[in-house]
């Protein structure tokens, strides 16, 4: 629960910092603070010390999630968002079953912290400023050019596409700057919220997307903690793992050729039908091991590929200027929604196990009607200013 806390605090701060001082930096110092955080979790002796550190390890994970999903969308070419931004979850589907073993073989919590927190190195490695550079939409967009043409030349070295930029690539970006950011970016803490609602467009997007997250996530979370109904939670989160990986790249080709929206919209309707089948089984008390399990899969996959071509949605939806604080606000009212379900279950009668599924099966009806209000994302440029929103 600490650890959630932390995610929903930090939410909104890694956001305004990835959107103010940058996406590459963001990253490479909330890398470094989880890190450290890590290590005093793992050998601190005290309760009350190790639930500080679990808040503060989430608060930090949050300058991660959002400032590296940020920038490599915006790296991204037009025509691959689709597969990059779904596909870019398929590490968490692996790593999910491999924990479900490592959690086996190491029943010692410190040890099993550490075991799993060993990617972090690569991500300090890799987040580096020496190897990655920042998103050239953002430093253009803070009027940066020297900046944003050494790392287009950059990328294109590394990718030998260098034939492909203009001869005059500086004037170019100079040329975009003057006409598309042209604007002075939201400089205060205030102003910088007073952004998400400054145009109809905005005000529309933000206020559908936020609870659309919070519904989304409630879904998400219920199906693994659930698993301790099942004889083995361990086989049941490794099953559920193993439903991340069609639910990754099943969707990617088929968002990219229906669109975000008719890809959402059907994926939350069939996790109607998965969850009001669920209830029907238990309403005429049919205990069936299997079938439980295929159709808490199947229910899985569906929303595991929601939520992450939401993400993609998401990203699309907002311009680049604030773009990170967008998704930022969409992964706070994420970590609420996480919250939820453990009170219900708290809450709601035992004996009425039903009860929780009905109002997740509401909360997937009622997402699937506000998303047919957003506007059509797919294969369309991205955003670059708060001004670009009013049209």
């Amino acid at each position: 629960m600490m650890f959630t806390i932390g995610c929903l605090v930090g939410s909104p701060v890694g956001g305004l910092l990835a959107d103010k001082l940058g996406r590459q930096p963001t990253l490479w110092y909330g890398s470094a603070l989880v890190a450290f955080f890590i290590t005093l979790l793992v050998t601190i002796p005290n309760l009350t010390s190790i639930l500080v550190c679990r808040f503060f390890i989430g608060f930090f994970t949050m300058f991660i999630y959002s400032p590296i999903y940020t920038l490599g969308l915006e790296f991204c070419p037009t025509p691959l968002r689709s597969a990059f931004g779904v596909c870019m979850a398929l590490p968490y589907a692996v790593m999910l079953s491999l924990l479900a073993g490592l959690a086996y073989a190491c029943p010692d919590w410190r040890m099993l912290q550490l075991a799993g927190s060993f990617p972090l190195a690569l991500l300090l490695l890799l987040s580096n400023p020496f190897l990655l550079k920042d998103s050239p939409r953002w430093l253009v967009t803070r009027g940066r050019l020297k900046e944003a043409e050494a790392s287009l030349l950059r990328v294109a070295k590394w990718n030998k596409t260098t034939y492909n930029l203009p001869d005059n690539l500086m004037g170019v970006l100079v040329g975009i700057h003057a006409k598309e950011c042209g604007e002075k970016p939201p400089s205060t803490l205030l102003s910088r919220f007073k952004s998400l609602v400054s145009s109809p467009y905005l005000r529309r997007v933000t206020g559908i997307l936020l609870p659309v997250w919070l519904m989304q996530s409630c879904l998400y979370i219920s199906i693994p903690l659930s698993a301790d109904q099942f004889p083995s939670p361990y086989v049941a989160m490794a099953v559920l793992g193993v439903a991340e990986i069609p639910a990754y790249t099943v969707a990617a080709p088929i968002t990219a050729r229906l669109g975000r929206k008719k890809f959402l919209i059907g994926g939350l309707l069939l996790t109607c039908a998965l969850q009001i089948l669920v209830v029907v089984l238990i309403a005429i008390e049919y205990q069936n091991y299997w079938l439980n399990m295929v159709l808490t899969a199947s229910g899985y996959t569906m929303i595991c590929s929601v939520f992450q071509v939401n993400l993609v949605f998401c990203s699309e939806l907002f311009p680049t200027s604030i773009r990170s604080l967008g998704t930022s606000l969409a992964f706070f009212m994420t970590n609420v929604g996480f919250n939820i379900p453990p009170l219900l279950k708290i809450i709601l009668p035992a004996g009425l196990s039903w009860l929780p599924l009905t109002i997740y099966t509401i909360l997937a009806g009622l997402a699937a009607f506000l998303i047919l209000l957003l506007p059509e994302t797919n294969n369309k440029p991205l955003l670059q200013t708060l001004g670009s929103t009013e049209n």
